[in-house]
C-alpha cells in the first residue's frame, strides 16, 4: 500500500502540474477554446487531489475482502456517499463559478 501512495502521489503531481499544457497540445482546437481548456483543467485538478485518496480507499477495501470481511467496506462506503453527497450539496450552495467544477471532481472518503 506504501508504494502505491508513494506511485500516486507524483502522479497526481504532474496531473496537476501538466495537466493544463497537455489538454491546451491535444485538445483545444475547433470548438474547444481557451475556456474550455481552463475549466478541463480546473476538474483535472480535482482528480488529481482525489487520486491518492482513491487508491489507498481500493487498496484498504481489497484488504477487507481478502480476510473475508465485506461488512467494513459497505459500511464505510454508505458513510463516504452520504458525507460526499452532504458535502457536495454543501460546497455548491457555497462555491459558485469554477471554484464549484474543482467540488464536482473530487471524490471525498
Amino acid at each position: 500500500m506504501g508504494a502505491s501512495i508513494l506511485l500516486t502521489i507524483p502522479a497526481a503531481l504532474v496531473m496537476a502540474a501538466l495537466g493544463g499544457p497537455l489538454i491546451h497540445i491535444l485538445f483545444q482546437h475547433g470548438a474547444f477554446n481557451q475556456h474550455s481548456t481552463d475549466l478541463t483543467s480546473l476538474v483535472l485538478l480535482g482528480y488529481a487531489v482525489a487520486l491518492p485518496a482513491m487508491v489507498a480507499a481500493d487498496l484498504i477495501a481489497r484488504g477487507f475482502f481478502a480476510l473475508k470481511d465485506a461488512l467494513t467496506p459497505l459500511c464505510s462506503n454508505i458513510f463516504g456517499f452520504v458525507v460526499h453527497y452532504g458535502l457536495l450539496v454543501l460546497f455548491l450552495q457555497a462555491l459558485v463559478g469554477k471554484g464549484a467544477l474543482i467540488i464536482l471532481a473530487v471524490r471525498w472518503l
